[in-house]
């Protein structure tokens, strides 16, 4: 009952904040803007000196998905008038896509946009996502430093490659897919989590929140576990291989926290 309460407390106190008033996010532009249009966009941006992809998404629902060739490809489509300005840039190393602010005005119909970031195969940098609505998926990716912060949505990793992965889950459920990680760093939200792990292959620091994680990595993994609780539960069913190479830390929240082998 607890647990129902306090989840249900924090979406409306969520729903409270993002309806009605300003969601924005912002930079300091020290460098020519290629693009800052409203509306449907349709642009492409050369990989070329980039070691960093640093997208900040007010409200869409977002795909991120690999494409053949030398470009990031960035298609917005607005279904009504709850979108901001999104200025697209290459600032040095650093490709920068920004929705700068959505006003929403009490009582609107939201529609949901959608933005779609096509991700040359040959970029291998580190990639920052920040999403304040709207539901999230990456797909084949293999990337260096990935970190992420969701807001109110669902969100999923299909087939991720990353050397470290850092999460801060908002409200929402989440899946992730791993075909390779070294170190996460992972705080849960207001929503279950899915961890899945192809294989072990760094230290992971887990902070449960409001809601279940459930982890499955490969039995006979060389692994530890280092396990405090909260209100939910920890309980671990998979057999290592005692080498104890790498560190699971996990904390759990209100949820319980499971790990499985597999």
């Amino acid at each position: 009952m607890k647990k129902r309460f306090c989840g249900i407390l924090c979406i409306v106190l969520m729903g409270f904040l993002l309806t009605g008033c300003n969601v924005e996010f912002g930079f300091n532009r020290k460098s020519n803007v290629s693009n800052n249009a409203e509306g449907n966009v349709n642009e492409s941006i050369g990989i070329d000196g980039v070691d960093k992809i640093n997208l900040q998404i007010a409200v869409a629902d977002i795909d991120i998905y690999t494409v053949e060739g030398n470009d990031v490809i960035i298609e917005r489509t607005c279904r009504g008038n709850n979108f901001g300005k999104l200025s697209i840039e290459k600032n040095g190393g650093t490709i920068n896509v920004i929705e700068d602010e959505v006003k929403c005005d009490l009582g609107a119909k939201y529609s949901k946009n959608e933005l779609k970031v096509g991700v040359s195969v040959d970029y291998h940098g580190d990639m920052v996502l920040k999403n304040a609505v709207g539901d999230c998926e990456m797909k084949e990716l293999k990337l260096s430093d990935v970190d992420i912060k969701t807001g109110v949505g669902d969100f999923d990793i299909e087939n991720g490659e990353y050397n470290v992965l850092t999460l801060k889950q908002g409200t929402g459920d989440a899946e992730i897919n791993l075909s390779y990680c070294g170190d996460m760093n992972i705080k849960g939200g207001v929503g279950d989590l899915k961890l899945n792990l192809e294989s072990v292959n760094g230290n992971l620091i887990f902070k449960g929140g409001v809601g279940d994680a459930d982890i499955y990595i490969p039995n006979n993994s060389p692994v530890s576990f280092k396990t405090s609780s909260g209100l939910g539960k920890c309980d671990i069913e998979v057999q290592t291989s005692g080498e104890n190479t790498y560190v699971f830390d996990l904390n759990t929240g209100v949820g319980d926290i499971e790990v499985v082998g597999k």
